[in-house]
Order: C-alpha cells, then sequence, then structure tokens
C-alpha cells in the first residue's frame, strides 16, 4: 500500500525550519507521530517533493538495517536542503 500525506502549509513550514536530525526526527515522532521508516521516508520524500530520491542495493546489509538506511540517506538529502530552493 502506498502511503500518502497531505503536505499542508504548516507542516511545510514545521519542516522547513528544521535543520537538524535531532528537530526532523522530533517533529517526525512526537508530533506527526510517524515511529516506522516507511511512514518517516514517504512524509520527507514528500516534502521535498520527490518521487523516490534513492535506490539503495547494497548486498551485505539485511532488511533491517535496509530500512534504517534508506530512512538515513533521506535525511541526509533532507537535511542537505537543495530541495528547498526547487
Amino acid at each position: 500500500m502506498e502511503l500518502e500525506y497531505k503536505i499542508t502549509k504548516d507542516i511545510y513550514l514545521d519542516f522547513y525550519l528544521a535543520n537538524s536530525k535531532e528537530k526532523v526526527e522530533d517533529l517526525l515522532v512526537n508530533k506527526y507521530n510517524l515511529k516506522n521508516y516507511d511512514e518517516k521516508i514517504k512524509l520527507l520524500e514528500q516534502i521535498m517533493g520527490v518521487k523516490k530520491s534513492f535506490n539503495l542495493e547494497p548486498s551485505n546489509i539485511n532488511d533491517i538495517n535496509r530500512d534504517e538506511l534508506e530512512y538515513n540517506i533521506r535525511l541526509a538529502k533532507f537535511l542537505e536542503g537543495s530541495w528547498k530552493t526547487i
């Protein structure tokens, strides 16, 4: 099932002003109640305006680490901030 979030002005502004991993995590978990990596990834991708930012297939990680790695890659891209100029 494809997750879809309605990105409101308030959500966008919350994340636009988030400039640290800790602030983004606080928003995702505490304000928007997103607990798993798939939900977090999907919301970050929608905020950044991308469908899929990376397709990573390393062979030396298991599925649990893969979800965390995918999330960390998107979080790094989010924090890098180039999506704010698009």
